[in-house]
Parts: C-alpha cells; structure tokens; sequence
C-alpha cells in the first residue's frame, strides 16, 4: 500500500470526525481489531516507546493503521512498519470465551469490562457530545509498547484483540490477547479456540487519544 493512499484514508476519517452521523456509521462497522504477533516482532526491533494507532476510512470501510513511534517519525521512509488492520464485526467480549482467560494487567478485568459495556451503552451520545467539544472525536491513539510487551513476552499472546472503551468521558482502547491456538479464521473462531487449558492473558489499558496531541510525535497526521 503507498503512504498516499494511507494519508488519504486517514485524511477520509479526520474529514468524519466533525459529523456526528458519520462518525457513529463507520464505529458501527465493527467492534474491534487485532494486533499479530508478527507485527510486535517487525516494530520491537526499533525499540519504540509507543504504538501510534490512526483511523483511516479506505474505499467506504473504517480500518486502522499501526506504526511504532521510532518509524512514526518519517512514516514515508519507514512504510515497511505500517500494518493496517480490519476492523471486525460480532466480538462480545462478554461472552466470547474470552473473560474465563483473562488476568488483571494494567486494568483489572471487571473494570476492563465496565468500560466496554459503556462504550456499547453510551457511544451514540458520547459521540454527539464530543463532535461539539474542543478536542473533537479521536484521530490517533497512543499506546505504551510496554503493553503490548506484556501481552507477547511475558504472556505468551499470538495476538491481541483490541476494543474500544469508554474511561469516564474519554474512549480509550483495551488489549485482550489471545492464546496460539487461536488462529483460526474470523474473531469469532478466534474466541472459541480458547480451551480451559489456556493460561491467562492480561488485559491492558493505558492507551491515549488524539486530540489533545501532548507532543504526540504523530507523523501521518
């Protein structure tokens, strides 16, 4: 994919945040999206501080762009370290097979799941209040790498699946990792291969959204 075509889909979702109508039909599209290990492997390499995790609308359909921080910095040079991601539809974290396996990380588990059940209840009228705000609705997120390092060093997660949430009036993002047996074809085979042999994986929960920017080092921006 050429880093025009990326600019432009991001470029496609900052042009949405200011509807209200808009926003709330791409977030619609899907629940969560998943981050590979593979991709941890190609960004830890650069020995980042962040993930920088950017909204893009390509051809109709919301989607997300991953790049570390170190690469962020010249994205152009560095688009071997962009990995877009789908945005997928149907997880419930609830009932998914996915709460019996999950430990407390940076955020306790009950609490991880308070902010996902208010994201679901509250997110249509979260998002016409925060179109009018300042700030607006999110363009990024930051998320430490140090999570992710929890979920695929220390844990042993093939993948992490990524939901969104909703901290007091901010959204954030929480990481749910998956077990290698996993693999299977769609999110929902994803959930279901977990068996009661799994160990736990943590969930984590420290990500940042954009605006406010804070000296983001944002580059696709």
């Amino acid at each position: 994919m050429e880093i025009g075509e990326i600019r432009k889909a991001i470029g496609e979702w900052s042009k949405a945040r200011t509807s209200s109508d808009d926003v709330l039909t791409y977030l619609k599209q899907g629940t969560c999206f998943k981050i590979e290990k593979s991709n941890y492997n190609l960004w830890k390499t650069k020995s980042p501080k962040e993930l920088h995790v950017y909204l893009g609308v390509f051809n109709g359909q919301l989607q997300f762009v991953l790049i570390d921080s170190e690469s962020d910095k010249d994205p152009a040079v560095n688009i071997g370290s962009i990995v877009v991601q789908d945005y997928y539809p149907g997880l419930n974290v609830q009932d998914a097979g996915l709460i019996d396996h999950a430990t407390d990380g940076s955020i306790k588990v009950v609490d991880a799941l308070k902010r996902v059940m208010k994201w679901t209840m509250f997110m249509e009228s979260w998002v016409k209040d925060c179109v009018k705000s300042d700030a607006g609705v999110f363009q990024a997120f930051v998320i430490p790498f140090s999570d992710l390092s929890s979920q695929f060093e220390a844990a042993g997660s093939h993948e992490t699946l990524v939901v969104f949430g909703l901290n007091g009036k901010n959204a954030d993002l929480m990481l749910w990792g998956m077990p290698s047996n996993a693999g299977g074809s769609g999110v929902r085979a994803m959930a279901s291969a977990i068996d009661d042999g799994d160990v736990g994986y943590p969930v984590e929960d420290l990500s940042t959204p954009c605006p406010p920017f804070h000296n983001s080092g944002l580059g696709l921006l």
